[in-house]
């Protein structure tokens, strides 16, 4: 069983919370702004694209294609 000054206490915080925040930040960059949509579809491509060229290079196809199907609906993206 610990003793209670063997234990660490760690001091409240005192920073708030910010209240607004929003609906779509944009972050500044070399390029221009961008909102934080394009920049998650920009990596969504890389991410889809390095998927279908391991799979490419794993099975030795010529060629590779990805599906993704949206919860609710019946077509894909």
């Amino acid at each position: 069983m610990e003793s209670s000054s063997s234990r660490v206490h760690a001091p409240a915080s005192t920073a708030t919370a910010p209240t607004h925040l929003p609906s779509n930040p944009h972050f500044s960059s070399a390029n221009g702004d961008h909102s934080l949509a394009d920049m998650a579809q920009r990596d969504l491509d890389a991410a889809l694209q390095l998927l279908a060229d391991r799979a490419q290079y794993i099975t030795g196809a010529s060629g590779g294609a990805n599906a993704l199907r949206r919860d609710g609906k019946k077509d894909m993206l």
